[in-house]
């Protein structure tokens, strides 16, 4: 299953993650660059 974040970027693989969230690599869908992209919990206190 493909997933999109805010309509603009598609997610790739899990490069990390630790307490707050997990880090994933994901390509801009508007200009092809490629990012990395922190998720974090949504029951995270410090957001």
């Amino acid at each position: 299953m493909e997933h999109v974040i805010a309509g603009k970027f598609k997610l790739g693989g899990k490069i990390g993650n630790g307490s707050f969230g997990e880090l994933y690599l994901a390509i801009n869908v508007q200009t092809g660059e490629e990012v990395a992209v922190k998720l974090e919990y949504v029951k995270t206190k410090h957001q």
